[in-house]
């Protein structure tokens, strides 16, 4: 058998371990944007105007759907909201093909409901570190 995945759970500054969060690659995001403060603010942004993207690509035809789709890929890539990004990507090429189905738009629907939650969580519990930083 292979050997077990090394822990992905990201590890805070300080040496501790910071909580699972499902859908989010904190220690990605931050590698990524190299700034905590933007990361937290692009996160409550996305979960802002993300909330209803199913709803919303479910209500439009296919071309615009696509659209929308890489628009949520792209931000959820650059966010490190992997289960989000992969699904966005998927739905994006069966909506351009015309072979989109509702099994994607759910199980996107529950990723993306995942990401905002944990995101939501990491929000706060980063709210109340930040209150014990000088």
């Amino acid at each position: 058998s292979a050997p077990p995945e090394p822990d992905p759970t990201p590890k805070s500054t300080t040496g501790s371990t910071t909580e699972h969060y499902p859908g989010l690659d904190i220690g990605a995001g931050l590698a990524r944007l190299r700034n905590r403060a933007v990361y937290q603010k692009l996160l409550t942004r996305f979960a802002k105007d993300n909330s209803d993207a199913v709803s919303r690509i479910r209500n439009c035809d296919s071309q615009e759907g696509a659209q929308l789709a890489h628009k949520l890929k792209g931000a959820a890539g650059n966010l490190a909201l992997p289960e989000v990004a992969l699904l966005a990507a998927k739905l994006e090429q069966e909506l351009g093909t015309g072979s989109a189905t509702a099994k994607t738009l759910d199980e996107l629907q529950v990723a993306l409901d995942t990401a905002i939650e944990s995101s939501q969580r990491y929000l706060s519990t980063a709210a109340g570190n930040d209150q014990d930083q000088p």
